[in-house]
């Protein structure tokens, strides 16, 4: 019997952070006014904390050239 199930878990500060970058940079807005927003001293912190889904965004902006250059 797992009963850990049924404890609701809580959200952290640094979990709702994290999940507020990742929103806004799923949702394509500038990693240099993430970057501010968090307060991270320069932009490669929010680029090293974030490496996974810039690079989830990077292949998207890569197939969406591929396609512009296809019609052409």
């Amino acid at each position: 019997l797992d009963i850990s199930a049924d404890i609701p878990k809580r959200i952290t500060f640094h979990g709702l952070r994290h999940s507020h970058a990742s929103m806004l940079i799923s949702q394509g807005v500038a990693v240099e006014y993430i970057s501010e927003r968090l307060g991270h001293k320069d932009i490669s912190i929010t680029q090293k904390t974030y490496l996974h889904l810039l690079q989830v965004k990077r292949n998207k902006e890569i197939s969406h050239t591929i396609t512009l250059l296809n019609s052409l």
